[in-house]
């Protein structure tokens, strides 16, 4: 039931990323693909493990 918007926010709101910096977000029954900036800080990425999105953990990992 999550939206990209959902998805946006939170990041968004913990990183101090512009929304409009996020790329494209892919929703799957069991997971999500964000594009996020290339090049991204690790210790904003770290802070990211915290969020919650519609009161689940995002569980973020990183994919080359």
């Amino acid at each position: 039931r999550v939206k990209p918007g959902n998805i946006v926010g939170a990041i968004a709101n913990e990183s101090g990323l512009n929304g409009r910096m996020i790329g494209r977000i892919q929703i799957f029954e069991e997971y999500s693909l964000v594009d996020l900036p290339k090049g991204m800080p690790n210790d904003i990425f770290k802070n990211l493990k915290r969020v919650r999105v519609m009161n689940k953990e995002l569980n973020i990992n990183r994919q080359n």
